[in-house]
């Protein structure tokens, strides 16, 4: 994943702000966090794991 500097200034690009004279580092970081909040809610990051059946029926301990 890109630095937050990186990202920082692709966002001031994209805003034609290089100078940074109207949105502070601040606010940026700001609406980067909230960004990847919401995306974070549309595509979690789902994990996989194999558990192995030790014992019968359907009530398994988890490791």
């Amino acid at each position: 994943m890109a630095a937050l500097q990186e990202i920082k200034n692709r966002i001031r690009q994209a805003l034609e702000d290089s100078a940074a004279s109207r949105f502070s580092d601040g606010i940026l970081e700001s609406a980067i966090r909230q960004s990847l909040e919401r995306i974070n809610e549309r595509l979690p990051r789902v994990l996989t794991s194999e558990v192995v059946v030790e014992t019968f029926g359907r009530d398994q301990p988890l490791p």
